[in-house]
């Protein structure tokens, strides 16, 4: 079973779900309260028995990412990917019922099979498929997504969590994921939380410095 992490609605009944797990041994009762719980909307369809928490660290030794997608507002879900050992999801966001990107990331402290950063791109709303793969040290994060239209997007991000020296990443796409240009204005100590674009010229980024601060960037 996988915490839930993100979801995204881009209509009425269209709905992508991440959920993951990242390796943690520090675990304690009553922390194993949230798994990936599938609920009908129908309340004449009986809602699922919600399953009791695993034991302590059972499927947190390793990573673990899961991508699901209902067509139904809930009633029916799909599963679209389903991994373990290299990383977990973070932030989806989709312009249209097809057109989304989707985060994800491991890292090599943690036992990484695969560690890095890791940005998927579909276009038919089924087959995600990955579209940058930021790995050059096993350290790298990526945490927030926005799209702006079917070709442009947006992943925030760091080289390296809690690193003064660290860069932080503003990759930027403007031809569907086959190209990014990190326009970060050569920023570093900062890993960026959340975006929201205004429009393709303005947006706003939270971030948090290598001391836990948090602060506002604009972008325009």
């Amino acid at each position: 079973e996988a915490t839930g992490r993100y979801a995204v609605s881009p209509s009425k009944d269209v709905i992508y779900y991440t959920a993951g797990n990242w390796p943690r041994t520090d675990v304690i009762e009553g922390q194993l309260t949230a798994q990936l719980k599938v609920h009908r909307r129908t309340t004449s369809t009986p809602l699922p028995t919600p399953l009791p928490p695993p034991p302590l660290n059972q499927n947190l030794t390793i990573y673990t990412a899961e991508l699901w997608k209902s067509i139904d507002g809930g009633d029916h879900w799909k599963n679209l990917i389903s991994e373990e050992g290299s990383y977990y999801f973070n932030d989806i966001d989709c312009i249209d019922d097809t057109h989304c990107i989707v985060v994800a990331e491991g890292f090599a402290n943690d036992g990484s099979l695969e560690p890095g950063a890791r940005i998927y791109t579909t276009s038919d709303g089924e087959t995600f498929e990955l579209s940058h793969f930021e790995n050059a040290t096993g350290t790298e994060s990526f945490m927030t997504c926005q799209m702006l239209s079917t070709e442009e997007h947006w992943v925030g991000g760091t080289e390296a969590l809690g690193s003064k020296a660290a860069q932080m990443f503003m990759f930027h796409s403007k031809d569907g994921g086959k190209s990014y240009v990190n326009e970060n204005n050569n920023f570093t100590g900062y890993s960026v939380t959340d975006v929201d674009f205004v429009s393709s010229e303005h947006g706003y980024a939270t971030v948090l410095d290598s001391t836990h601060i948090c602060t506002l960037l604009e972008y325009k």
